[in-house]
Formats: C-alpha cells, sequence, structure tokens
C-alpha cells in the first residue's frame, strides 16, 4: 500500500524500454508496492518509446511529459560514431540548468541543455503531491486529487499531461 506510513515516495521507473513492444518493467526503487513509480510521456502524449512501465501492476503508476528524444538517436552536434546513449530533442527534450560536457562531448556554453527521461517525469509527480499535501491532504487523498487530476486515463496507467512553458 503507498501510504501505509503516512508518506509518499516517488521514484522514477527507469529508461530501457525499446518502444511499446519491448516496454520493461519499472526498476527499483519505483518497482517496491509502497513507491509511486513514474514512467514518461512523449510530447504526442503517449508512453515515451525509451520509458520503463511506470509501476507494478502498471494501473497504480503515473506517467508525466520526460521529454522526447532525436528521431536519429543522435543529439544535436553529435558525432556520427555510435553512441549508446540517445540525445534529447532540441526542440521537445526537458529544459534544464546544466555546466559541464554535454553526452556527446561539448561544453554546455550558456548553462542550459535538454534532456529526457523518467527522471525528470518523476519530480512532476512530486511536485504535484507535494502541493497537495501542503493543503492539509492526507497521503491517500493527494493520491486521490492526482488520480482524479489525470486528464486521460490510458487504462494501463495515469496520465498527468504536463507540458513546458
Amino acid at each position: 500500500m503507498k501510504t501505509q506510513h503516512k508518506a509518499l515516495v516517488v521514484a522514477a521507473a527507469g529508461n530501457d524500454s525499446v518502444g511499446a513492444e519491448q516496454r520493461r518493467d519499472p526498476r527499483f526503487p519505483a518497482a517496491f508496492d509502497a513507491v509511486i513509480g513514474v514512467g514518461a510521456l512523449s510530447s504526442h502524449k503517449q508512453p515515451a518509446p525509451y520509458s520503463n512501465r511506470p509501476d507494478k501492476p502498471e494501473i497504480v503508476g503515473v506517467i508525466a511529459f520526460g521529454g522526447d528524444l532525436e528521431p536519429s538517436g543522435a543529439g544535436p552536434g553529435a558525432t556520427p560514431p555510435a553512441q549508446d546513449t540517445p540525445s534529447a530533442n532540441r526542440d521537445t527534450g526537458i529544459l534544464g540548468l546544466y555546466i559541464g560536457m554535454l553526452p556527446d562531448g561539448t561544453q554546455a556554453v550558456d548553462g542550459w541543455a535538454r534532456w529526457a527521461g523518467t527522471s525528470f517525469s518523476a519530480p512532476i509527480v512530486a511536485g504535484y503531491l507535494a502541493a497537495a499535501l501542503g493543503t492539509g491532504q492526507t497521503p491517500a487523498q493527494a493520491l486521490a486529487t492526482l488520480a482524479a487530476s489525470a486528464a486521460e486515463s490510458s487504462g494501463q496507467s495515469q496520465r498527468l499531461n504536463v507540458t513546458q512553458g
């Protein structure tokens, strides 16, 4: 039970899937019964092809926007050699602050970068639940509020349709 200890724990489900036909189970800690697993939605409001299932069973998980990948799998400015880690789409990746080397080996010169993954979906859900708890709701009420606010249900998991901007 997710609210057994009067607290809510949210975790990213992982980015190991290869499209809908090869959707993988959530990684731990998202796979624990007491944890709210979070998968990623693409900008097309469908489960992102890299996103693992949000939870087990999938119906209790949540999916929220996690950014898109480059269609080719190579990121902006990436060199053509095979890259194991696809890069975020330059237009529909999650925009975030970053100082350092980017996965393609270039330097982030302006302090901003685009990212994609369930690690960017989970804070959206955690923030939503924290806001609900901040109004005095119990953890069970906060989860019910989240379920009620999900714009649509895929029959497999709740979708929290949140976009940037």
